[in-house]
């Protein structure tokens, strides 16, 4: 019946999880055909794994293990002093990196910006910026070193957030990062000293318990409620994870829109200006 409505990706998928478990696989087929025909690849993704680490959460654990046991960092100095780096991180050990690491090229970026604006007016334009974005990558990664170099005895860690989502149809219990990253019991168990955990229960599938109402901005509980309900940009095929996501109001507070999760939705920040400007009235 879904002859022709499947990727060569969506297949592979439905193979891996049919070896997880052949017999619990043919009970749900078509339950997990449905999704693959009408949700963006990303979310079919995590249907997929979610539906193997319920039917086979040993394996699930060995993959993890497997994943963590595999990490590798490789630096390698040339003739010259330039060094070589290749990495290969496990998703927590890498989300935590990634996190630390885009935060830096934002400011990084931000102050090439400024420099631009500086330099050429308000006119100024990407071409204008004195740095790459690789470049940038280098420098905020030089910054982080320092950082660390600089960091006093006895600083307090960073924490990792652990997102836990329960009470959906689908599964009786999600763990995963705030990134929509999978992970298995058995890798957030170590963490759990120096982990804050962000449990969230829904309430049917769209329906996540909220904070705050008059306010201007989703923060707080009401942006996690928002992110884990709507998990990408709402715009038709834009897949980008709604961590990365502006919250947009569905009736825009200057019209009298309330800051609660039935009035948001999630866009990335191209397609919340490209919204915005479609709601503009013409001049």
């Amino acid at each position: 019946m879904a002859a022709g409505r499947l990727t060569v990706d969506h297949v592979r998928l439905l193979a891996c999880a049919h070896r997880a478990d052949a017999d619990a696989f043919a009970a749900d087929a078509e339950r997990l055909i449905e999704p693959a025909e009408r949700c963006l690849f990303s979310a079919f993704e995590r249907v997929i794994h979610y539906w193997i680490h319920a039917h086979a959460p040993d394996d699930a654990e060995v993959d993890a293990a497997t994943l963590y046991d595999q990490r590798r960092l490789d630096a390698s100095r040339s003739i010259d002093g330039v060094v070589f780096v290749d990495a290969m991180l496990d998703p927590i050990t890498g989300e935590i990196f990634l996190r630390e690491l885009e935060r830096l090229e934002q400011v990084e970026f931000e102050s090439d910006w400024a420099e631009a604006r500086q330099r050429v007016g308000e006119a100024a334009a990407v071409s204008d910026l004195r740095r790459t974005p690789k470049q940038r990558r280098v420098d905020a990664l030089c910054v982080m070193a320092k950082g660390s170099a600089a960091k006093p005895p006895g600083a307090t860690e960073a924490r990792v957030l652990l997102q836990v989502t329960a009470g959906t149809e689908s599964v009786e219990r999600m763990c995963e990062l705030s990134n929509g990253v999978i992970v298995t019991p058995g890798q957030v168990l170590p963490l759990l000293p120096w982990a804050d955990v962000a449990r969230i229960i829904f309430d049917g599938p769209s329906r996540v318990l909220d904070v705050g109402v008059r306010q201007r901005l989703f923060t707080g509980a009401t942006r996690i409620a928002v992110e884990a309900r709507d998990q990408f940009c709402q715009h038709p095929g834009c897949d980008v994870p709604a961590e990365r996501c502006q919250i947009d109001h569905v009736v825009p507070y200057e019209d009298g829109g309330v800051t609660t999760q039935f009035n948001a939705r999630c866009y990335c920040p191209f397609h919340h200006r490209w919204h915005h400007r479609q709601a503009k009235p013409a001049a």
